[in-house]
């Protein structure tokens, strides 16, 4: 008895083991994809816009170095996130919830725009966070606010965060003019919010009436 125990032990150790190693293995495939799909696109942008700044005059030249300086900016943002997702230090809720928090008040917070922003603290979100998992959330969250900051025109945001018995519930609600979920829209902004909902296992809702308050979520 006490053998099949020690040998039921090791199985257990092992298929642990196994499946950290399949997670970690994961996580790099899907980080090399990161690195080559955002700054790959990105360096190969810049040095096309560098070209062509080349052999314009000079204002249309100025232009074309904005671009690129922004370009630029965009990739070491994108950079900074998936350091931060892999670093094993950022690994806790309160970490993720602290991030998202300086990215709602960086990208949003203006002179014509205020931001609340709700959450909870102390041992509800003492919660270890996979690194896939902390990756989709801010991305996820990403994509919200930078949609609200560029198209909403919104005067005021509030973001609420909820976390306790296994789940995580994030709202995101403006005054803006909102729009119709149903009817067809240019971009993939509402497709990869969906893409991550379904890498979460989670749900994902959008309340929106024309000229009214959308809440996402």
């Amino acid at each position: 008895m006490v053998m099949l125990a020690m040998v039921s032990g090791a199985v257990s150790l092992h298929r642990y083991r196994l499946n950290n190693l399949l997670a970690l293995e994961r996580m790099r495939t899907r980080l090399a994809a990161d690195l080559h799909d955002d700054l790959g696109a990105g360096l190969a942008e810049i040095a096309i816009l560098s070209e062509v700044a080349k052999l314009q005059e000079r204002p249309r030249t100025v232009e074309l170095l904005d671009g690129i300086a922004g370009r630029a900016r965009s990739l070491r943002e994108a950079m900074t996130d998936i350091v931060w997702t892999v670093d094993p230090r950022e690994d806790c809720l309160a970490d993720l919830v602290l991030r998202l928090r300086q990215t709602a008040f960086t990208m949003l917070e203006s002179e014509e725009r205020s931001v609340e922003f709700l959450a909870p603290c102390g041992e509800q979100l003492e919660i270890e966070l996979a690194p896939a998992v902390r990756r989709h959330v801010l991305l996820f969250f990403k994509e919200v606010v930078t949609n609200v900051a560029r198209h909403a025109e919104a005067t005021a945001v509030r973001v609420q965060i909820e976390a306790g018995k296994g789940r995580f519930r994030m709202s995101i609600r403006d005054n803006g003019r909102g729009f119709d979920p149903q009817q067809p829209r240019v971009g993939r902004g509402l497709k990869s919010l969906q893409y991550r909902a379904r890498e979460l296992r989670g749900g994902f809702h959008v309340q929106s009436v024309w000229a009214g308050e959308p809440t996402l979520n």
